[in-house]
C-alpha cells in the first residue's frame, strides 16, 4: 500500500506490532488509486528489499535503513531507525531520485569507503533514461552524491555487489550485472575519487568494458539490435556474489534470466536456455563461453 513498515520483533506480547510506517515521495502521487472502488492490483508501490547497517552520521553512530520503491517507482530513501520507538519525520534522512534513475529493483549496499566515509551504493536500475547506466555512491547522512561511475552502453543495472578484498572491512571493488548480459567491474582504489573506476585492463578509449558478456555461442554476425536480441544475450538480473577460490583468486557467481517484466512468467514455445556462471577475475576481459569449462549434471534425484 505504499509504505515501508517497521514492526516490533520482540518475542513477547508486543511482537508483531507496527512501530512506524513511511511513504516515500516516489509513490505518493499514486496512492489515490487505492481509494478507487474499482481498484485492482495493477500498480506496485514499495516492494523493494531494504538494507540495514550501522554508520557514522557526522560523529554519531546510527542505525539506518535504506529502502527502494522497487517496481513502484524510481527512488531510494533512507531513515534513521536508531530509536524505532520514537520515530518522527525528523528521522527521514533523504530520498534520492535523479532524472537518470530507473525502476529500483535492486538492493543497495551500505559500506565503508577507502576515503574513510560510509557510503550507500545504488545503481540506475531498470528502464532508466539514457543509454548509459550509472552507479552512485551516496552520503548516508543526506543522500548527496560522493561519486558517480558512468557505465557506458550498459543495459539496466541490477544490485551492486561490493567486495572487501583484504579483510579490513573497507570496500575495494564493485561487481554489477545488466540486462544485456554484461558483468561489470569497478575498483575503489585509495582516497581519491578519480581512481574509483574500471581498471585500465577493462577500459577502451577511457570507457569501461565488461569483464564478461553472457551470451550463447551461436551469436550471429552482425548481432541483432539491442535491447532485445532474443535469444542470444543472457540478461543478468539476479545479484552476483563473489568469493576466493583455493588459489586465492576472486571467483564471481551469477545466473542469467529475467523475471521482472510483463510476460516473463510465460514460457514461450522455444524458451531461451539460461546459464549459471562461475568466472575467475584475472584482471582482463573474458571473451566468450568457449574459454570457460562447461560443467555437467551427472546425477539428478527428486525427493519428497
Amino acid at each position: 500500500d505504499g509504505m515501508l513498515h517497521g514492526v516490533r520483533a520482540n518475542p513477547d506480547g508486543n511482537g508483531g506490532k507496527e512501530l512506524f510506517a513511511y511513504v516515500p515521495n516516489g509513490v505518493y502521487d499514486n496512492l489515490f488509486n487505492l481509494t478507487l472502488p474499482t481498484y485492482t492490483h495493477e500498480n506496485y508501490y514499495v516492494d523493494g528489499t531494504a538494507r540495514i547497517a550501522d554508520v557514522l552520521l557526522g560523529s554519531t553512530w546510527a542505525t539506518i535503513v535504506v529502502g527502494t520503491t522497487g517496481a513502484g517507482g524510481r527512488s531510494v530513501f533512507a531513515l534513521n531507525i536508531t530509536n524505532p520507538l520514537t520515530m518522527t519525520k525528523d528521522q527521514v534522512l533523504w530520498e534520492f531520485s535523479p532524472p537518470e534513475m530507473g525502476y529500483t529493483l535492486f538492493q543497495p549496499a551500505i559500506v565503508l569507503l577507502p576515503d574513510g566515509q560510509f557510503g550507500v551504493v545504488v545503481t540506475s536500475g531498470y528502464e532508466a533514461l539514457g543509454t548509459d547506466g550509472k552507479i552512485w555512491i551516496l552520503n548516508p547522512a543526506d543522500g548527496s552524491i560522493i561519486h558517480t561511475i558512468t557505465v557506458n552502453g550498459s543495459g539496466g543495472l541490477g544490485s551492486p555487489f561490493v567486495m572487501d578484498l583484504d579483510a579490513d572491512r573497507v570496500a575495494d571493488r564493485i561487481y554489477v550485472g545488466d540486462t544485456k548480459g554484461n558483468l561489470w567491474r569497478f575498483d575503489l582504489n585509495g582516497s581519491s575519487h578519480s581512481q574509483w573506476q574500471a581498471p585500465a585492463t577493462l577500459q577502451s578509449a577511457g570507457k569501461p568494458i565488461p569483464l564478461f558478456i553472457a551470451k550463447v555461442d551461436n551469436l550471429p554476425s552482425p548481432p541483432p539490435p539491442l535491447p532485445n536480441p532474443y535469444p542470444y544475450y543472457q540478461a543478468i538480473t539476479a545479484p552476483p556474489v563473489a568469493s576466493f577460490n583455493k588459489m586465492g583468486e576472486i571467483m564471481i557467481f551469477f545466473g542469467t534470466g529475467s523475471f521482472y517484466k510483463l510476460g516473463d512468467n510465460q514460457v514461450p514455445v522455444n524458451p531461451p536456455v539460461d546459464t549459471f556462471y562461475g568466472i575467475i577475475d584475472r584482471d582482463n576481459q573474458i571473451v566468450g563461453r568457449s574459454t570457460l569449462l562447461e560443467q555437467e549434471i551427472l546425477t539428478q534425484v527428486s525427493t519428497q
